[in-house]
């Protein structure tokens, strides 16, 4: 089987970073755009990736401002994109991998596509552009970070709520939770 080579896909000056979802609660799908003057590119990921996505820029953000490396306060007229995902659009990849770094006053995200078999493959130094799954490189501003953590708050909280005793996503039936030893509520 002739492999396919490598496609990095590279967002220098980012005009829009968002996620979104295609879908009802409980059957949603969650993208990723990033969009500049490359182009634009969508890729799949599941909640739980935005979830942690969110959770890493914010102890970063926690990091960097702790070593003054940006401003203490959050911006006070933060301009929140909530504009739908722009279609029509072809996923370009699943997502497997992210890593994020902060380098020259911007934060750089590479989301990298999921390896066949569920393998997942670190980069570093000794992979060459032409080896390896797909990678999308997005460099983003402060405020553009924070926008996005903004935005991808909403988007996973306008879910299906949780229950207040096993914090299970409660489905439009209801759901049986464990706690209350199976009875539907």
């Amino acid at each position: 089987m002739a492999q396919v080579p490598r496609v990095i896909y590279r967002h220098e000056s980012t005009d829009r970073f968002v996620v979104g979802t295609v879908g009802q609660p409980g059957a949603r799908t969650f993208y990723l755009q990033a969009e500049s003057k490359s182009g634009l590119n969508t890729v799949m990921l599941d909640k739980g990736q935005v979830i942690g996505l969110v959770d890493r820029l914010l102890e970063m953000i926690k990091e960097l401002r702790r070593n003054n490396s940006i401003p203490k306060q959050q911006p006070v007229n933060l301009k929140i994109d909530n504009k739908p995902l722009t279609s029509p659009f072809d996923e370009d990849f699943q997502v497997g991998l992210m890593s994020v770094t902060f380098e020259n006053q911007m934060f750089v995200l590479r989301i990298q596509e999921i390896m066949p078999g569920d393998q997942l493959l670190i980069a570093d130094d000794a992979i060459s552009d032409e080896d390896g799954p797909d990678l999308c490189i997005v460099k983003l501003d402060l405020n553009q970070i924070y926008s996005f953590i903004e935005r991808a708050k909403k988007v996973v909280a306008a879910g299906r709520p949780d229950c207040m005793f096993c914090s299970l996503p409660i489905d439009p039936e209801g759901h049986l939770c464990p706690r209350a030893n199976g009875y539907r509520r």
